[in-house]
């Protein structure tokens, strides 16, 4: 989400503008704004600050030093965009183990964790804003003529995952073809492989619905089997990814051939365009990571009878912390 503008300030007001019910996602995401400091330089300091629920204000002058500070160390730094990736790489890892944590025993601590962790990995964003095509531009614009690779620049930014929304199809196809097959408890088992995928939500999407979710994979099959169907979406995307490594070879070639290509140059061309390449893929790592997360918040709440449209942070935590307080055995008293 962009910030708005008000005054000196950049707002990030996720509780009037995320699409969902639930406070505790809005939080998340917002928070992940105040962590931007942490993403590009691993400082434990915030920024920002809360005025309303869920709506973070920060210093416009000083987020756009931030901005610019990271473009500045991408291209000056040595070993900046590397220790960045490394960051993220531990903060991915750290997630995982906390989905697991979470998953298996819920106490406020491993929820509480996956939280934070969540938060961290979302902060990647802020890099996907200081590497704009305009941004991109300015940059190799030191070295070649610009318009020669001005329509490759947006081929970039192609995951060298799997993109979030081709992982549900593709789990929807897996689905298809496990009814189509007859197996048993397939329907409701490729519901609740796929269906959150298809939004960035806690509470369920329309794919949760049996007759939705049937009626979904009869669109995606109507022109062949489903593994037909899978294999074809697989192969668009190897294709996507092959277009984006074409972009790349075309920057190289346009900059060996107009360009000024001194080893120096080389060296920062080949950072930004790997960078580019890190942020486009955690991009969407970070959105799958956190509908995980997400899923797991819902079945906690669930389990403690707490409605999605009310329970943020705190109310989680603290019911969390009094499930645990009413199951630890009685103190007794020493004579």
């Amino acid at each position: 989400m962009e910030a708005l503008r008000s005054g000196d300030f950049d707002v990030f007001a996720y509780e009037s503008l995320l699409h969902t019910r639930s406070p505790l996602l809005r939080w998340i995401y917002c928070e992940s704004h105040a962590l931007e400091p942490f993403a590009a330089f691993g400082a434990s300091a915030r920024q920002g600050e809360y005025r309303f629920q869920n709506v973070l204000w920060v210093e416009h002058g000083r987020r756009e030093a931030l901005l610019d500070r990271v473009f500045d160390e991408l291209v000056h730094t040595p070993g900046w965009a590397r220790d960045v990736e490394r960051r993220f790489a531990d903060e991915g890892r750290t997630l995982l183990r906390a989905l697991g944590r979470a998953r298996r025993r819920p106490t406020r601590a491993t929820v509480d964790a996956l939280l934070r962790a969540t938060t961290r990995s979302l902060s990647v964003g802020v890099f996907k804003e200081a590497l704009s095509d305009e941004g991109l531009e300015v940059f190799f614009g030191q070295f070649l003529p610009v318009s020669r690779i001005r329509p490759v620049l947006p081929r970039l930014w192609q995951p060298r995952c799997l993109p979030h929304f081709l992982k549900f199809e593709l789990r929807s196809l897996y689905a298809a073809e496990r009814l189509q097959a007859q197996r048993a408890g397939a329907l409701q088992t490729g519901i609740e492989r796929a269906a959150h995928h298809s939004r960035f939500l806690v509470e369920d999407t329309p794919f949760h619905e049996p007759a939705t979710f049937l009626a979904h994979l009869g669109q995606l099959t109507a022109t062949g089997s489903p593994r037909a169907a899978r294999l074809q979406r697989l192969a668009e995307h190897r294709r996507a990814r092959s277009r984006a490594s074409d972009a790349e070879a075309a920057v190289w070639r346009e900059l060996e051939r107009f360009g000024r290509h001194t080893l120096d140059v080389k060296l920062r061309v080949h950072a930004v365009l790997r960078f580019v390449r890190f942020v486009a893929t955690a991009e969407e790592l970070k959105h799958v990571l956190t509908v995980e997360a997400a899923r797991v918040c819902r079945r906690v709440m669930d389990a403690l009878g707490l409605p999605v449209e009310t329970t943020d942070r705190d109310v989680l935590l603290a019911a969390l912390t009094r499930r645990e307080r009413a199951a630890a055995p009685p103190r007794t008293q020493s004579n």
